[in-house]
């Protein structure tokens, strides 16, 4: 009885381990959540809060009708080349822009105005440094998804059949993201989008040299001229002629 009891114990400690262990991971939707926050405060000062992340796919001919044309639509550079690309409403993109201009977030609801590519030249720091953070921590977690990789800001997009246009993969990986600014004083959502491909980095070879082995084997073998002088005697002229 004793051994039973105590194998049951050691039983729920470790599925109590594993439960834990599973409530701390780092999936992708909180490594989005974590990325994003600490983006905007390491590098804006700016209390941001994802309330929020639903993580969906989609084919590539659901692209138009499921994003927004009245919000900042831009392409997100792809490691391999392969495109994703972002969406922030006017709500966060205002409370963003206002916190980098003024200094603060203004608590009331922005009016409608039209995206410029002066709000795209001011989020693209945070933006990029909140998906670095965002593959860095999903990647450091056991095996990262085969579609993680590093992405940059790129062009903003006006309208959502040009993004449509730009973007390639069949199906894609959608976050979409609801944010809260400065504890409530501006909120909306953010949807970054990416290409649900397998991606390949290439490795080096074993027997490629570094760069500095490959310069120390071309002065190895490199042929020069060496002149030397054993020392300097001074004689006249008729006793240099008599030599």
């Amino acid at each position: 009885m004793g051994d039973t009891k105590g194998n049951s114990i050691l039983r729920r400690k470790a599925v109590d381990g594993s439960t834990e262990h599973q409530a701390r991971a780092m999936t992708p939707s909180k490594a989005m959540r974590l990325g994003m926050a600490l983006a905007a405060e390491k590098g804006l000062g700016l209390a941001l809060d994802v309330t929020k992340v639903s993580h969906t796919t989609l084919p590539h001919r659901a692209l138009q009708a499921t994003l927004d044309e009245t919000s900042l639509l831009a392409i997100l550079e792809g490691q391999n080349g392969e495109p994703g690309a972002l969406a922030v409403d006017m709500q966060v993109l205002a409370g963003l822009v206002e916190h980098q201009t003024l200094g603060q977030v203004v608590e009331k609801p922005i009016t409608e105005r039209v995206p410029t590519r002066v709000d795209a030249a001011l989020i693209t720091p945070f933006m990029e440094d909140a998906l670095m953070r965002y593959v860095r921590m999903v990647g450091e977690e056991g095996e990262p998804p085969k579609w993680l990789q590093h992405y940059k800001f790129g062009a903003m997009i006006m309208d959502t059949r040009t993004l449509s246009l730009a973007m390639t993969a069949q199906d894609y990986h959608m976050f979409v993201l609801d944010v809260s600014l400065d504890r409530g004083k501006k909120a909306g959502t953010m949807a970054l989008i990416f290409p649900d491909i397998e991606v390949y980095m290439a490795e080096p070879e074993e027997d490629d040299a570094t760069d500095i082995e490959k310069f120390q084997g071309n002065v190895k073998q490199a042929t020069t001229t060496l002149n030397a002088v054993i020392g300097k005697v001074k004689m006249p002229i008729a006793a240099i002629q008599g030599l």
